[in-house]
């Protein structure tokens, strides 16, 4: 497990151990220091982190709902990989998802942050002209955060903050521009202009049309 030894234990006092082992762990995956297939031991973790094996096994629980790995009891826990039906069903969830985020920040959002939400949606628009495939993931990661944030939701925000973990590193290497590019372009301009006019269904609607999710009835 290539984690470096004697790195900066974990202390806090108010967030719990199991918490902070679990950022820990999950950066790691995230950034591919946990790579694919890696067995994590958890005295391992435990001797890293100078902590007991209790908030380690927690930590890994917590992983392993969200997929990030997997276990055998008594035999192993290992980083699971990344298959391109895990992409596709990551893709789609997300889609989904940031769609609805997309509905309920429209709704709520002042008109102060709807023009800071339009300013993001340029920064796409910009990237997809362009074909940009990073710089369009990189402004659709800004915007889904800024709408997240923004949605009134205190319960959805925190499922989507946890399961963003499992999106950022499942499409670390997925960068797919979706579509041709006029068409693409077309619907990001009409999503824009959903929300200019605050119409919350339209916005969705555009969403979905863009990232190829079936988008229901327009309203």
């Amino acid at each position: 497990m290539p984690l470096e030894r004697g790195g900066e234990q974990v202390t806090s006092e108010r967030a719990s151990l199991s918490d902070l082992v679990f950022s820990r762990l999950s950066g790691a995956i995230i950034d591919g220091t946990l790579a694919e297939g890696e067995v994590i031991r958890d005295a391992e973790v435990a001797g890293w982190l100078g902590v007991s094996r209790t908030p380690v096994r927690e930590a890994i629980a917590r992983l392993s709902l969200l997929g990030l790995v997997e276990s055998e009891p008594s035999r192993y826990t290992r980083v699971t990989r990344i298959s391109d039906e895990l992409v596709a069903q990551t893709l789609e969830f997300t889609g989904y998802q940031a769609s609805l985020a997309v509905r309920l920040a429209v709704m709520r959002m002042s008109d102060e942050e709807a023009g800071e939400a339009v300013v993001l949606i340029d920064a796409m628009i910009l990237a997809s002209d362009r074909d940009d495939p990073d710089g369009l993931y990189t402004a659709s990661r800004s915007f889904v955060g800024y709408v997240t944030a923004r949605s009134g939701n205190a319960v959805f925000a925190a499922m989507i903050r946890e399961a963003g973990l499992v999106m950022e590193r499942n499409l670390r290497s997925t960068r797919p521009l979706l579509g041709d590019q006029a068409e693409r372009g077309e619907w990001y301009r009409q999503f824009r202009e959903a929300i200019c006019e605050r119409d919350a269904d339209y916005a969705e609607y555009c969403f979905r049309r863009i990232h190829h999710l079936t988008p229901g009835e327009r309203r």
